[in-house]
């Protein structure tokens, strides 16, 4: 029998128009150099509760870190020396180390770092730019492999919590799956998932550059691709996934009264 598996697609937060505003206010900003980070190692850090076991490693890294989004404040805090690195139009200056982020960020965000900033140019805004998943983990690589990097780290991209779904703060959404992969059941939300199937195959495919140094689900499922599979739904995910399907009790056999 084959594993139980929903498909599910993720929808932009921002229209296109709203990309493109941004990018029209940043066509003079410094941009990425090709091959300008060959031969250096790097670290992509994402926000997953087990990188608080990574702290030590990070602070003594030989090499570049970015981190995505909120987690460069909260590295740089901690004493590990990173960029910011973020796709998100609207995310604001935080402390780091400068930053690479979508030329389709807010204008004040590029202000606010000055000349401690690189844009790069994603598909969204220009035809010929850097492809993207559904994160700023999978965001990543393309950008990784156009600087040069060829040995790149990936720590506190997990996809899975226990408790609280960011090392630095908890969402509480309300759509919660869980999945059992290699025997055991791991507790993740729909957004997570999506991520989560992308870095695995990116890293299972490109596994002479990429490494990964995230424990939970996603290791489960870099080592269980072909077998992991959906156990469990709560309440409000199965209501949204039978309202998206137009049928009532298709689900019934994998849902489980589960607490965000």
């Amino acid at each position: 029998m084959k594993p139980f598996r929903i498909e599910f697609i993720g929808q932009p937060p921002f229209s296109n128009a709203h990309l493109l505003a941004n990018a029209a206010q940043n066509t003079h900003r410094h941009r990425i150099e090709r091959g300008s980070c060959a031969g250096r190692k790097l670290a992509v850090v994402g926000g997953g509760p087990l990188v608080v076991n990574d702290l030590d490693e990070l602070r003594a890294w030989d090499g570049d870190i970015w981190a995505i989004n909120f987690m460069a404040p909260w590295l740089t805090e901690r004493g590990v020396r990173c960029k910011l690195f973020s796709g998100e139009p609207d995310m604001p200056h935080v402390a780091s180390d400068g930053a690479i982020i979508g030329s389709y960020v807010k204008a004040s965000t590029f202000d606010a770092y000055g000349d401690a900033a690189l844009a790069v140019d994603f598909v969204e805004t220009v035809s010929d730019g850097l492809p993207g998943g559904q994160s700023g983990a999978t965001r990543t690589p393309a950008v990784a492999f156009s600087m040069g990097y060829m040995d790149v780290s990936f720590f506190g991209c997990e996809g899975s919590f226990d408790d609280a779904d960011h090392v630095d703060r908890h969402e509480n959404l309300e759509s919660i799956l869980i999945i059992r992969a290699g025997g055991v059941d791991y507790k993740t939300r729909p957004d997570f998932l999506l991520y989560t199937k992308e870095l695995a195959q990116l890293i299972t495919t490109l596994n002479g550059a990429f490494h990964n140094r995230s424990g939970g689900l996603l290791k489960a499922m870099i080592e269980n691709m072909d077998t992991w599979e959906i156990v469990g739904v709560s309440a409000a995910l199965k209501t949204h996934l039978e309202e998206m399907n137009g049928k009532q009790g298709i689900f019934d056999d994998i849902y489980q009264p589960l607490a965000a």
